[in-house]
């Protein structure tokens, strides 16, 4: 059957030869469907089969604003965030991020890297623990207590060596100073990032 496979080939090889127009639309109708088919599948596995990493993920929803039709989705304004946060009565806890690029300082080089600004309770709702060091404080959401920083554990990792001896650390962000307080693993933020208070 080895043989029988052999002439197969070369006697596609050989007709693809004599008409390059047909297999090329063929090569890129096949590489289409494969993508379409990875694509998909990745939705699938992502949402069906590997839903959120975190504990009792059914009880975690998004809440936004909109002011249909002309804008589907808003950004929510920390008034907005403090009104629902003082009137809510069906959720056990209301964080609020947002993320940005922001610039850190390593010597004489600039690495651009993620920022996610965040209340100090989100962790709390997607149930994170500091792997090194602390999290946020409540206090730290305030202007001028704000200067504290967490880094995730791909940028310790890359950045800093994995090193314990990082908190405490000082680092440059946008030209501002932050101090290292910890370390956070969040299995559905993958990647070198940062997380910075979200002062209102």
């Amino acid at each position: 059957w080895l043989e029988q496979l052999g002439q197969d080939l070369r006697y596609g090889l050989r007709q693809l030869v004599k008409s390059p127009g047909f297999a090329t639309v063929s090569i890129l109708t096949i590489a289409l469907g494969i993508g379409a088919c990875t694509a998909l599948f990745s939705v699938v596995n992502k949402v069906v089969l590997h839903p959120l990493d975190y504990d009792e993920p059914d009880r975690i929803v998004s809440v936004t604003q909109n002011q249909l039709p002309k804008i589907p989705y808003m950004m929510v304004s920390p008034g907005v965030y403090n009104e629902w946060l003082a009137q809510q009565t069906v959720f056990e806890q209301l964080d609020a991020s947002s993320g940005g690029s922001v610039k850190l300082a390593q010597g004489d080089r600039f690495l651009q890297t993620f920022a996610v600004q965040a209340t100090a309770n989100l962790f709390s709702v997607y149930r994170l623990k500091a792997e090194k060091g602390r999290l946020f404080l409540p206090e730290e959401m305030q202007a001028g207590k704000d200067k504290v920083v967490i880094l995730s554990h791909g940028l310790w990792k890359e950045q800093f060596a994995g090193r314990d001896s990082v908190i405490g650390e000082t680092l440059r962000l946008d030209d501002e100073t932050y101090t290292i307080i910890g370390v956070v693993h969040d299995t559905q933020r993958s990647g070198t990032f940062v997380y910075l208070p979200c002062v209102p």
